[in-house]
């Protein structure tokens, strides 16, 4: 048995950039989380919505 060969000629890609590869250190990088249930109980709002009643009066005004 020999080596095999191809018939056909082998089509050339034009070189692509991997972009996930070059951003990956951008943006895979370990995060902080936050305890959710200890920043209720010290009294942090979950949607700092304050100002929601005094945009529904400026609208309705």
């Amino acid at each position: 048995m020999g080596k095999k060969t191809r018939s056909r000629t082998q089509q050339v890609l034009p070189l692509l950039n991997n972009l996930v590869a070059k951003h990956a250190e951008t943006f895979c990088k370990a995060q902080t989380h936050v305890d959710r249930k200890k920043d209720m109980k010290r009294g942090k709002e979950k949607n700092a919505g304050r100002w929601w009643p005094d945009l529904m009066v400026l609208v309705t005004a």
